[in-house]
């Protein structure tokens, strides 16, 4: 097939596919397809995309039936048209529809006049379109700073970029966090050579069409304009629409001849009236009383003391990069962000008091915002900071800018409108434009004053009119290449529109709909190689590509019930608060019966109905919840309780989102329902870790778990949450902590046994990176806002042990250790399996060696130490295995011990054929085990004393 793309690509051709989008504001996209014969998508020919995708129908009247299985695109309503879109940018965009939006549908529908009633033409239609307006009064949008810096994270962030021409270098995301990411990332490389890469939705001269303030208002709502919905809402609220719309136009902020944006000293604010305010959050739905500029944050501006606020936004710019501080002091209420972050909450009404939170910054400039209320009595304000070289201080107007341009369209002329321009604009807007264009928004709309040949009068005839090779001037004409003038008559040949099947229905709309930009199914869709690291999580998580990429779709209609299906197409249903990319919302019209068609396809034999959970099984459902259970709130969230750990899906809503099958068998093999989830096995080989509990029944286990699930928010909560305190305490059996541990990594599982001590598994070097005792890990850091940064341990004693590879193989005793570790050594890491008390044994491999490491506390005569088992599998012939106890000073104790550093004490017992070696290395001693398998097995047993 020839991949080659023409006319500006409203088609994204992915696997060999063409996918349907549409871009915002203004006339709609000309398809361009993946030439060759024979393309068809979701039981839909060539032609007949094209049909649907260019509004044939507006002109050639069909049957409801023909426009249902065509998914025709509606262009947009024009109702307030005058508002959204300059003059200028309607006369050049009438002239010559292509100079001004690439691959747009719009045709040329004047192109038969002489050139000077064409341009008389154009400027009444001008008129006419300019006078279509609401009424409503412009408030406008200045120049931000921070707007401008936070909408070009957005834009690149929560789903843009999955249509629309990425503007900025991705961020790289992190490597694949285990074994099962890694397979799919090489999957989708290997598929990159046949995986054409999206052709992005082209957005045209935004800048020169219309307004930061219209922009905004579309990107919250674009379906109330473009009724198909192949533009759709992000759940943006005002501020970051307002954000991503002055990122588009930043072109509107750059002078005469500039390359740059102008920024000016100090700071940008609005000042407020309110009548008694006491939230945050309601401060910027009012209406400024007025703006300005000030040289830092103060109280300047305000006209008088009581029930006023101020909203202060602009760039600070960073020096030294690192962890920097922030605080308010207030009275009232306040908060302070830095590039849509927050980061100190003093929210409510109260007395002055400081607050403060962290955040790590790189040096150069980056968006602050500081919203502030009072209501009533005394005022405080104050903003400071700290951080690299920094005491705590009042933060400076040295390192404080603005952007000092105000934001209006380029080009933008006043347009004087001429009723005897608007009443010609009118009737030419009759006979050219209502047969597609509709106005709505509350408007009559214009009946047009001609109807081409309805579609079914077209079959076996030789079709000139817009399809000829010259098209005649009472046509419109179409940049239509050679190959979808061919597709369209070869379509109006024969039948058009016939019934589809239910698989090619789900097909053509998730191509209409572009769903396949995040999403696969059925092998086919998914973020494409060069979009796949604008993918990020929406905070700091160990989950992998599980907490940046939309969850594939097989099968989902298995998965989901229909109404939360539902209510995630139609009514913003959300349960992943860490992934940044957000579900689009394309109107219950056009996406309304997917759920139910998922399910048709997905559940052909039709539902089952579950039988009611047993409720006397509530009590050791909460125990198995719960951490003396399999501790599922380590990573879950649990209604309004944060999870110990990562954020994982709200538990209260399990019940309500999937089905009990599907459950079952998730919890029986996560990986299978599931590759490459965080999910632990709690139940290998169908056989329960927790033999305690309902005596090991696997069966009643997993039905305790439901049965206590399904009572949600009314439930018990599970032991180990609590609403103040952060301090993770494990009471019965050992506690698991995944996060950014200091000395443990990113990747860090945190392992606190009721014996008070401690270890942290680094999984990029798969080895135990330190052990500690007493208090295990204060979580605060991580489950406030949304958790950035490393955590130390709680506790003393901490001991950090040999960094590095743990094993390796060598060529003699001599043989220096490798440099490299991790991935790049050879290693794969394969997860962690809970055992008895929940005691992990951890999984990985080491060129075709395999290795379960399980350490266990101790205890005896009141002294707890670690034993740590290291069960070793090579394959036949292998040799010259060593791992690597310790590095530093090394001397032998009396009774086969050795000390390492003067604190810690290693012992061990050894399977035949091995033994430990001390040797010099570097200016250091390497306490060293010499590896014998046999029959392809070893074993380590090391006792570990601090």
């Amino acid at each position: 097939m020839d991949n080659r793309i023409n006319n500006g690509p409203a088609f994204l051709a992915i696997l060999g596919f063409a996918i349907i989008s549409a871009a915002p504001l203004g006339g709609q996209d000309a398809p361009s397809l993946v030439t060759g014969p024979g393309l068809e998508v979701g039981g839909l020919s060539e032609g007949e995309m094209l049909l649907g995708e260019l509004n044939c129908v507006g002109c050639h009247e069909a049957g409801d039936q023909v426009k249902d299985s065509l998914f025709v695109k509606q262009p947009p309503l024009l109702g307030d048209v005058g508002d959204r879109i300059t003059p200028n940018y309607l006369r050049a965009f009438l002239e010559d529809p292509q100079s001004q939006k690439p691959g747009t549908g719009m045709p040329q529908v004047l192109h038969g006049m002489g050139r000077a009633a064409r341009k008389h033409a154009i400027e009444d239609l001008v008129h006419y379109l300019s006078s279509l307006k609401s009424g409503t009064k412009s408030i406008g949008v200045e120049a931000d700073g921070y707007l401008l810096e936070t909408g070009k994270q957005l834009f690149h962030r929560v789903g843009c970029v999955a249509c629309h021409e990425p503007q900025e270098e991705a961020k790289k995301g992190k490597k694949a966090a285990n074994p099962a990411d890694e397979i799919l990332r090489q999957a989708r490389a290997r598929a990159a050579g046949n995986q054409a890469d999206p052709a992005s939705v082209p957005l045209g001269k935004l800048s020169t069409k219309t307004t930061a303030e219209q922009l905004a208002a579309f990107l919250m709502d674009p379906v109330s304009i473009r009724p198909s919905g192949r533009m759709p809402s992000l759940n943006l609220d005002r501020t970051e629409a307002t954000a991503i719309a002055v990122y588009l136009l930043r072109d509107q902020l750059k002078g005469e001849g500039a390359k740059e944006t102008k920024a000016l000293p100090g700071l940008t604010y609005k000042y407020y009236h309110h009548n008694g305010t006491n939230k945050v959050a309601d401060v910027e739905k009012l209406q400024p009383k007025k703006r300005g500029s000030v040289d830092r944050f103060t109280l300047g501006p305000k006209e008088r003391n009581e029930n006023m606020a101020l909203v202060f936004t602009g760039l600070i710019r960073i020096d030294k990069p690192g962890k920097y501080k922030f605080f308010t002091k207030t009275d009232d209420g306040s908060a302070l962000y830095i590039a849509g972050k927050q980061v100190v909450n003093n929210d409510g009404v109260h007395g002055g008091q400081e607050r403060s939170g962290e955040i790590e910054l790189t040096a150069g400039n980056h968006p602050i915002k500081v919203i502030y209320f009072n209501v009533g009595g005394p005022y405080v304000f104050a903003v400071y900071y700290q951080g690299p070289g920094l005491k705590k201080r009042n933060i400076p107007s040295s390192v404080l800018t603005h952007v000092g341009q105000a934001m209006k369209p380029v080009g933008i002329e006043k347009l004087e409108i001429d009723p005897e321009r608007v009443a010609r604009g009118s009737k030419l807007f009759a006979r050219n434009c209502a047969s597609c264009h509709a106005l709505g928004r509350g408007r009559e709309d214009v009946v047009p004053a001609a109807r081409a040949a309805p579609l079914a009068q077209l079959r076996g005839k030789e079709v000139k009119g817009c399809l000829s090779e010259k098209v005649p001037g009472a046509a419109p004409m179409y940049s239509f290449s050679q190959s979808q003038r061919k597709a369209l008559r070869k379509v109006l040949a024969g039948e058009i529109g016939g019934a589809l099947a239910a698989r090619d229905r789900l097909h053509r709309s998730f191509s209409a709909h572009n769903c396949y930009a995040c999403h696969e199914r059925g092998g086919l869709g998914g973020p494409s190689p060069r979009r796949f690291d604008y993918f990020h999580p929406s905070m700091e998580v160990d989950m992998g590509d599980e907490a940046r990429v939309p969850p594939h779709l097989d099968s989902v209609g298995a998965k989901l019930r229909p109404e939360w299906l539902q209510g995630v197409l139609t009514n913003k249903g959300t349960i992943r608060p860490y992934m940044a990319t957000r579900m689009p919302q394309f109107g219950e019209d056009n996406v309304g019966g997917l759920a139910s068609l998922l399910v048709s396809l997905d559940l052909p034999k039709g539902e089952k109905e579950e039988p009611p959970p047993n409720l006397e099984l509530l009590r050791p459902g909460r125990t198995l919840v719960g951490n003396k259970g399999l501790s599922c709130v380590t990573c879950h969230i649990y209604g309004s309780y944060n999870s110990l750990g990562i954020p994982a899906a709200d538990l209260t809503q399990m019940t309500k989102r999937v089905r009990k099958e599907w459950f079952t068998g998730f919890l029986l093999d996560p990986q299978k329902a599931k590759p490459g989830t965080r999910m632990p096995q709690f139940w290998p080989e169908g056989k329960a870790v927790r033999t305690e509990i309902l005596d090991g029944n696997t069966a009643e286990q997993i039905e305790a778990i439901w049965a206590y699930l399904s009572k949600g928010k009314s439930s018990k909560i599970p032991s180990g949450l609590r609403k103040v305190g952060n301090e993770l305490i494990p009471d019965d059996e050992a506690l698991i902590y995944r996060h950014f541990i200091q000395g443990g990594g990113p990747r860090a599982i945190g392992v606190g046994y009721p014996e008070e001590v401690n270890l942290a598994f680094d999984a990029n070097s798969q080895r135990i990176a330190m052990i500690w005792k007493g208090g295990f890990i204060d979580a605060s850091r991580h489950r406030n806002g949304r958790g950035q940064g490393f955590q130390g341990p709680l506790g003393q004693s901490v001991v950090k042990l040999v960094e590095g590879a743990p094993f390796a193989t060598l060529e003699n005793p001599e043989s220096p250790w490798p440099s490299e570790s991790g991935k790049k050594g050879g290693f794969k890491m394969g997860g962690y399996r809970l055992g008895k008390y929940r005691q992990p044994t951890f999984f990985y491999s080491f060129n075709g060696i395999k290795v379960e490491d399980y350490p266990a506390p101790v205890e005896s005569a009141g002294a707890v130490t670690f034993k740590r088992t290291l069960s070793i599998e090579g394959p036949k012939g292998a040799a010259n295995l060593w791992f690597r106890a310790a590095s530093g000073q090394v001397e032998a104790q009396p009774g086969g011990s050795f000390k390492v550093n003067g604190n810690l004490v290693l012992s061990f017992g050894l399977s035949p054929g091995s033994k430990v070696v001390v040797r010099d290395s570097a200016g250091k001693q390497e306490l060293l085990v010499s590896v014998g398998l046999e029959n392809g097995k070893a074993r380590i047993e090391e006792e570990i004393s601090w």
